[in-house]
């Protein structure tokens, strides 16, 4: 059954006379970066950050769990630069001394960085099914297409 949204609820009433849960409201405001974060996880802060303002979506009792995030993307950028750079096979494997062909450990690091940095992202709404749950709708929902969205495959043709 799809969620009613506010409108709906409040044409319905409450039926089974139950208890609202308060609303409460906190600003938002960019916590500060912390400095133990790396030069990746840093320039992915700085990103992120307005966007998450611009949204509504971050305050500063998020800094933590950002900085969990960003260090996540620090970590899984970092690894996927070496495993780009060794080339052969997508740089994913090499061989041992003994002749077997072995997984290089920075696949795993990605790969459980990326886990995390999705699992993160989920708790900020960067993800269609995380905003989906919050209810927040894209402003060109209908489906037809607006200028921005032509301007962004322009570019990819160029």
């Amino acid at each position: 059954m799809a969620k009613k949204t506010e409108q709906e609820n409040e044409l319905r009433g409450n039926p089974g006379h139950r208890k609202s849960k308060p609303s409460k409201s906190i600003k938002p405001i960019a916590p500060s970066m912390p400095h133990w974060l790396d030069s990746l996880a840093k320039e992915h802060w700085r990103e992120i950050m307005p966007v998450l303002l611009r949204y509504g979506m971050v305050t500063e009792l998020d800094g933590p769990t950002l900085a969990a995030m960003c260090a996540a993307h620090g970590r899984a950028i970092a690894a996927e630069k070496v495993l780009s750079q060794k080339g052969k096979n997508g740089g994913s494997t090499f061989r041992s001394p003994n002749g077997h062909i072995c997984q290089r450990p920075e696949v795993a690091i990605a790969q459980n960085s990326w886990k995390a940095y999705y699992q993160y992202a989920e708790k900020f709404g960067m993800t269609p099914s995380a905003r989906a749950k919050l209810g927040i709708v894209p402003e060109n929902a209908n489906g037809g297409e607006d200028a921005e969205e032509n301007d962004y495959y322009e570019e990819l043709d160029d």
